[in-house]
């Protein structure tokens, strides 16, 4: 019977323990999100004190507190127990007499904590390492915030490192934006000098424009596109337009501020990503319970296609 050399299974031990590190290093930032953050910026912003846990699973947390809790405008609350740390990251908040629950979340360095009482706990900001020199800015509403819609940056930055995302929030993971879940082109335009200086914009605005008409939708576009391209020689703009929806009346106002947008794609510096097109023929396996959102499969089409002109424009 032949044996293996010892040298060859030392080699053999070596390969795979060097593509597995490797392996490691490419994932860690998509599958271990705590390499994502820089822990030694870590900052508090709002202290709650000793709280209660009322309930608590794997992607929401309830808690009362004792104290007045100010209006949450961070994404990250840490609890501590017996000196042991918890962070869970949360995308929505809702307080109601000293009870807050945070939902949408998840938990990033342990299993959800288990201790009911005698916790402390601490509104914090946790910023993420961001080293790309392309900077990003995305102008949206609930398209690209919400359902999943959610995890769009994230798909983004992880097709290309090279993207710096700015903006005046922060997302569930913690990658900067502008905008809100009921954002519309008005109030970008009230609020245009908050939107930093970016070399590429994304603009996904149109699910809730039906306040105003279209012509005047179309004139605080021509605005913010206008606005946005003074703000460098190098800036482009990229204008998503609005999916498809279920209901019929929904849907034609979709097709007709869809072919009012389709102006722009001849401005110098603007394209027009033609995000209704790109799902129109599988939208309706692709919605979610409310027909006007979608899973994740579509903005995840929309993510790739965007990450391919971005490249371009490296």
């Amino acid at each position: 019977m032949a044996f293996v050399s010892k040298k060859i299974i030392g080699f053999t031990f070596f390969i795979l323990i060097s593509y597995l590190v490797f392996d490691f290093v490419q994932k860690k930032e998509e599958d271990f999100w705590q390499f994502n953050y820089d822990w030694s910026q870590i900052k508090t912003e709002q202290k709650l004190g000793e709280v209660a846990i009322d309930s608590v699973g794997v992607n929401f947390l309830n808690i009362s507190t004792s104290d007045i809790v100010n209006p949450i405008n961070v994404n990250t609350i840490m609890l501590e127990e017996d000196n042991k740390k918890y962070y869970f990251n949360f995308e929505n908040t809702y307080i109601k007499n000293k009870q807050i629950k945070f939902t949408g979340g998840f938990w990033l360095l342990n299993e959800p904590i288990n201790k009911q009482k005698n916790i402390r706990a601490e509104l914090v900001k946790l910023p993420l390492k961001q080293t790309g020199n392309l900077k990003v800015n995305l102008i949206v509403d609930s398209q690209l915030l919400w359902r999943g819609g959610r995890n769009f940056r994230k798909w983004l930055k992880e097709k290309n490192t090279n993207i710096n995302f700015v903006g005046n929030k922060v997302d569930l993971y913690g990658y900067p934006y502008s905008g809100e879940i009921l954002n519309n082109s008005q109030k970008v335009l009230n609020s245009i000098n908050e939107i930093p200086k970016a070399n590429i914009y994304i603009i996904s605005l149109g699910t809730h424009e039906s306040s105003i008409t279209i012509n005047e939708t179309i004139t605080n576009f021509e605005k913010i596109i206008d606005h946005l391209l003074q703000q460098s020689d190098f800036t482009k703009v990229y204008v998503v337009n609005v999916p498809p929806a279920l209901e019929e009346k929904r849907n034609e106002y979709n097709k007709n501020l869809n072919k009012s947008l389709a102006r722009f794609d001849t401005l110098e510096k603007v394209e027009i990503i033609d995000f209704y097109q790109m799902i129109n023929n599988d939208y309706k396996a692709l919605l979610t319970k409310d027909k006007i959102h979608y899973q994740n499969e579509a903005y995840k089409l929309l993510a790739n296609y965007i990450n391919e002109q971005v490249k371009d424009e490296e």
